[in-house]
């Protein structure tokens, strides 16, 4: 009779994994899962093969693992779509022995725009996700980001959310010592929903909102039905989430391995819950939220760390300038900033003199 074979070994290392994580996440950081969702596991979709930047472009490295590079100990996860030059500005600055860069590119771009951008431990995703403002379409670039730096080799600990427009406003070795200093904490701007005062309204759970590509006589169908009264034009958000509250916040994060495998978990196990935020309005601010919203790891959030000035109203932040530097550099506030673009290289220049110079300049970055 023939063995288990190759797929049962890997089988049972892989319930191995699972019951080590849950026991250091127990032992380690007091975490244990909800009661109210079962099943929580550390199994997860294979992420697919890494693309490793290289003097050759976009070289495929085979296999999700990228062994022989130092250890690592935090993970950026960086959704892109535009301006390359401000994303190779980026990755420089980010770039050390003791981080891994990991990059998504919108579908819709051209990936030939990107080709310049190289470092020993940068890699883009070979999945590529066509991306849509306000969409879920965010949530799985994300979650294809956050399987991939899980699966990386050597270890790393801290998963950092942040965009293509983004800029450190400390130097990498900072970065790296202030999450040293809080290994426990879950950065995330954190709110129960509805919150007109944070502009993250209920209406955004209640409304139905059709996914671009989205067959048309579905959609047709569905209006017909709402204004015959078979459906409701609101959906009720409490039937799909059970009992689960939903919480929203800022996209962008710096999460600790234990909550995003949580996450991983949550995904695999809530597919009903994971649907309903498909047809969400934004929901890249309420479904990583929501699902740490209702979990032990809430006790554990602090505040965000990546500053926007909203203050001229619209969809986008407002360009980062010259004055936005001062402030921020006075504060110690954030980690990081955006919005930049490929034509802010004299406000990049201007932060980068201030903050990598002597550092009598600003205080540093301020504990939560």
């Amino acid at each position: 009779m023939r063995g288990p074979g190759r797929s049962g070994q890997m089988a049972r290392t892989n319930s191995s994994t699972a019951r080590a994580a849950l026991r250091y996440a127990r032992t380690r950081c007091g975490v244990s899962p909800p009661r109210r969702i079962r099943g929580w596991s550390e199994r997860r979709r294979r992420p697919a093969p890494l693309r490793r930047g290289s003097g050759q472009g976009l070289a495929v490295v085979r296999g999700p693992v990228v062994a022989g590079l130092p250890l690592a100990r935090i993970a950026y996860l960086v959704l892109a779509h535009e301006n390359p030059k401000h994303l190779a500005r980026l990755v420089g600055s980010l770039s050390s022995e003791s981080s891994a860069i990991f990059v998504h590119i919108d579908r819709k771009s051209p990936a030939d725009a990107f080709t310049g951008i190289r470092g020993e431990h940068v890699h883009f995703a070979r999945r590529r996700v066509a991306v849509h403002w306000g969409d879920f379409s965010i949530v799985e670039a994300t979650l294809e980001l956050m399987r991939t730096a899980l699966a990386y080799e050597p270890r790393l600990e801290r998963f950092v959310l942040i965009s293509g427009a983004d800029y450190p406003l400390r130097p990498a070795a900072e970065i790296e010592a202030f999450f040293d200093r809080h290994l426990d904490a879950e950065f995330m701007h954190l709110i129960p929903m509805p919150s007109e005062a944070e502009h993250k309204p209920i209406s955004r759970l209640t409304t139905y909102k059709r996914r671009p590509g989205a067959a048309r006589i579905a959609w047709l169908m569905r209006a017909a039905l709402v204004r015959m009264g078979a459906v409701r034009r609101e959906r009720d958000y409490r039937a799909h989430l059970r009992d689960l509250a939903p919480y929203g916040g800022s996209q962008w994060w710096a999460l600790s391995r234990e909550a995003c495998e949580y996450i991983l978990g949550f995904v695999a196990r809530e597919r009903q819950i994971v649907r309903f935020f498909r047809n969400t309005h934004c929901p890249d601010e309420s479904f990583f939220q929501t699902i740490l919203g209702n979990s032990d790891f809430r006790a554990r959030t602090r505040r965000e760390l990546t500053y926007t000035d909203w203050s001229a109203g619209g969809r986008s932040p407002a360009l980062i300038s010259a004055e936005h530097v001062d402030r921020l550099r006075a504060s110690g506030e954030h980690l990081f900033a955006r919005k930049f673009t490929d034509d802010s290289g004299d406000v990049v220049a201007r932060l980068e003199r201030e903050r990598d110079g002597d550092g009598r300049d600003g205080p540093a970055p301020r504990d939560p």
